[in-house]
């Protein structure tokens, strides 16, 4: 009987300690969905505003796009720290770039011939193509007010 009357004191002390440590304000379950949802709907509007100006390289779209706007490639590698800085910098100040601008995303690891084709050999690599469709210049790593710079000229 003292044992279990023993046992019986420590959890209700433990529920008790528990409840205590427990901040008020601390969210429910279904504060999180909420918040994990609200997240999720502010980061596919933040997408959706910016999908014109930064996409995966396909070579239709790059065709399609280079001749008409200034257009620029940026190898890129899931695995590169300094590739997802850039592309994060990118993302985030997208809304300052020329309005008929592109930036396509080149995948570094699997876009071989591309690569080839602009001697790329180090991924954060960008290359840049004017109006009419030249290149203009290749930058490893640029900052993003060149970025900005090269496709507004």
């Amino acid at each position: 009987m003292k044992k279990t009357l023993s046992l019986a004191l420590c959890s209700l002390s433990l529920v008790v300690l528990m409840t205590a440590c427990t901040p008020a304000s601390a969210p429910t379950d279904t504060d999180t969905t909420t918040n994990t949802e609200s997240q999720e709907e502010s980061t596919i509007e933040a997408t959706e505003e910016v999908s014109t100006k930064i996409q995966p390289f396909t070579t239709a779209a790059f065709t399609a796009a280079k001749g008409n706007q200034p257009v620029a490639i940026h190898f890129t590698a899931e695995w590169c720290p300094t590739c997802k800085a850039l592309d994060k910098t990118i993302n985030e100040r997208a809304a300052e770039l020329p309005e008929d601008a592109i930036v396509f995303l080149a995948d570094y690891d699997n876009e071989t011939a591309l690569k080839a084709e602009h001697g790329i050999t180090v991924q954060t690599t960008v290359v840049f193509f004017d109006k009419e469709g030249n290149k203009t210049e290749t930058i490893n790593n640029p900052k993003f007010e060149k970025i900005n710079e090269l496709l507004s000229a």
